[in-house]
């Protein structure tokens, strides 16, 4: 065969495999997830190996899964897309191989890596080849997730080994269309519980949004999914030392006035939602895994167009899985290097036996020791209370806070003053002719002379007490100074 003939039959070949609409689903959600025009495909002509005899499948180019590399705004990105109608999307060990590939490349451009799941899991009539390419792509993701952003998208089913590929990444995304994760498939997780059960409600998106965790973000179609992780790309560095100075910002010593009026009337209760919408960028705050232990924020917002991460409390007391959801968080957000901002109302751990016989310290260690080794900048607002253990994980300085600020309403101590009244004072309060109005009257002195912010900014622990309504400037000129 001389060269015209080859260049012939090669331009038949791929002319055919277009009209045949091969991983035409694929590519219709590349093109969504992607700048258009920007995919390149990486080996399209991979097939499988070691199918046995008992199934009647023909080898396909590509072996059910389009891999290879674009742009995201331009931000580059390599991406692994599951074909649901090649061998239902099991995962045999070229397949397998084919996503290890994309993250090893990934790593080594120093990129985020996107895979789209939609499959029946490991390949069964590949045996121990299919768990092998699976425990090798397993072990790459592993390392890559400590060097660069995975994001997980969840299109379709993904159980067993490929669910566990999706939890080693930071982000997951659920699409409601078909988007489900399994430990175990759905028919043997019904049958242990001797029931009929919808799969949706074993492992569908609002499952791992509230009762899990294990979905950073649920969307109602794949459309919405896919165009929610480009808005995500953009809080991302586009490598992992460099960021994007070009996303349009907000005035960054623009003040607001309802800060003040917040701060002034936060004894009978505030919305932190509020505070932190007020603080950053117009637009820019993406709440993460929104749906679960709502009583922490985790978040990503931008305060003058630069990509932040945010925590808060929203209930005054941290469950254990509070504090595992906020070290997951930071962890991810200290891979990306982004500034850490927390805003501080809070009095410690949650009490009781039931807290007591929990994994709470061995959390709250965790939590304190993400913190403690973020290699980013981290600002600290407290806005109320600072008490205990809640002030050393989440403000303190030797937490490695670079700037901790203060409303005038901020309390830091090691109880709550009324708590603290009630140690110190016992017995003068016990003396008194008025019992209730001593206790106010040594709480209100236990908060004025040893957990007013006075005090600690005397000691230097806060570098300044500042008005609510300048919270957004503040933050932003620290930032620029670091």
């Amino acid at each position: 065969m001389n060269s015209h003939e080859t260049m012939r039959k090669y331009a038949e070949k791929k002319t055919e495999a277009a009209a045949q609409g091969h991983n035409m689903k694929c590519y219709e959600r590349i093109g969504l997830l992607l700048d258009e025009g920007s995919f390149v495909e990486l080996n399209s002509l991979v097939r499988p190996r070691g199918l046995s005899a008992l199934f009647n499948r023909p080898p396909v180019d590509g072996d059910g899964v389009v891999t290879g590399y674009g742009e995201i705004e331009g931000q580059m990105v390599y991406i692994a897309v599951q074909d649901p109608d090649i061998y239902g999307g099991s995962m045999g060990q070229m397949h397998s191989l084919k996503i290890r590939e994309a993250a090893d490349q990934a790593v080594l451009s120093g990129v985020p890596l996107l895979i789209l799941f939609d499959t029946g899991g490991a390949r069964i009539e590949e045996g121990i080849l299919a768990l092998e390419g699976l425990s090798e792509l397993l072990s790459v993701l592993s390392d890559a997730a400590d060097l660069i952003p995975v994001v997980s998208v969840i299109l379709g089913p993904c159980p067993g080994g490929s669910a566990v590929a999706a939890g080693l990444s930071h982000f997951r995304f659920f699409s409601n269309e078909r988007g489900m994760a399994f430990m175990n498939g759905p028919m043997v997780t019904a049958a242990s519980e001797g029931t009929t059960m919808d799969p949706a409600d074993i492992g569908g998106g609002k499952i791992h949004s509230n009762k899990t965790g294990f979905a950073s973000f649920v969307y109602d179609s794949d459309e919405k999914c896919l165009l929610a992780v480009r808005n995500l790309i953009s809080y991302f560095p586009d490598n992992i030392n460099l960021f994007d100075s070009e996303v349009p910002s907000d005035d960054p010593n623009r003040t607001e006035s309802e800060l003040d009026d917040i701060a002034s009337a936060i004894s009978d209760g505030y919305s932190i939602d509020r505070v932190v919408e007020l603080v950053f960028d117009s637009g820019s705050f993406l709440e993460v895994s929104a749906g679960y232990q709502s009583g922490v924020i985790t978040a990503l917002a931008r305060i003058d167009g630069l990509p932040v991460a945010v925590i808060a409390n929203r209930s005054q007391r941290m469950e254990p899985n509070d504090a595992g959801k906020l070290t997951e968080f930071v962890k991810t957000c200290d891979l990306l290097e982004l500034p850490l901002i927390s805003f501080v109302d809070c009095e410690g751990f949650s009490i009781g036996l039931k807290y007591e016989y929990s994994d709470i310290l061995k959390k709250a260690a965790d939590l304190y020791k993400s913190i403690d080794s973020y290699s980013s900048v981290k600002i600290a607002v407290i806005t109320g209370k600072a008490i205990g253990t809640a002030f050393l994980t989440l403000s303190g300085k030797n937490a490695g806070f670079d700037h901790v600020y203060a409303w005038p309403t901020a309390q830091i101590s090691v109880v709550n003053a009324d708590t603290a009244a009630n140690i110190l004072y016992k017995n003068e309060i016990a003396a008194a002719d008025d019992v209730i109005m001593s206790r106010k009257d040594f709480t209100d002195k236990y908060s004025e002379e040893i957990a007013a912010p006075q005090v600690a900014a005397s000691y230097g622990y806060v570098d300044e007490i500042i008005y609510p309504s300048s919270t957004r400037p503040r933050i932003a000129s620290a930032l620029q100074i670091i």
